[in-house]
C-alpha cells in the first residue's frame, strides 16, 4: 500500500535564524555551550553538561566522513564539521564513494539543507 501524504507550512528560524542563514551561504554556524563551551552542529539549545547554548561559533566548513550511504533518494554521508564535537547526517553532492574530507557547500533550492561535496574546490 502506498500513501502520499502532503503537508505544507511555513517555520520561522526563530533562534536557528543565524545557522539556516550560513546554511544558504555555504557557511557553518553552530551553538557553543555557555557552561563548558562544547560546539554543536547541528546546534541545540540545551548541552549535555545542563548548560544552554549562549553563543555562536562559525566553522571552518570541512568535515571528517564518518560513513557514507546511497539510496533512492540520493546519497547521503555522516559528517563531523571541523572544530564541532556533534556529527549529523549531509546530503552528499559529487562525493566519492570512500572520501574521508568533506566541505559544506551553499544550500540550492527553497529549503536550506546540509550538503557536503569534495573537499577539494572544482
Amino acid at each position: 500500500m502506498r500513501l502520499d501524504l502532503h503537508l505544507p507550512y511555513d517555520l520561522a528560524p526563530g533562534w536557528l535564524a543565524p545557522h539556516v542563514d550560513g546554511l544558504r551561504e555555504g557557511r557553518a554556524v553552530a551553538s557553543r555551550c555557555g557552561a563548558c563551551g562544547l560546539v554543536s552542529f547541528p546546534p541545540r539549545r540545551a548541552c549535555t553538561c545542563g548548560g544552554r547554548a549562549e553563543d555562536w561559533a562559525t566553522l571552518p566548513g570541512t568535515a571528517a566522513v564518518l560513513a557514507r550511504t546511497e539510496g533512492r533518494d540520493g546519497a547521503f554521508a555522516l559528517v563531523r564539521l571541523d572544530g564541532a564535537a556533534t556529527a549529523c547526517v549531509a546530503v552528499a553532492h559529487d562525493l566519492p564513494p570512500h572520501a574521508k574530507r568533506a566541505r559544506l557547500l551553499a544550500a540550492t533550492g527553497e529549503r536550506p539543507a546540509l550538503v557536503v561535496g569534495p573537499e577539494e574546490a572544482p
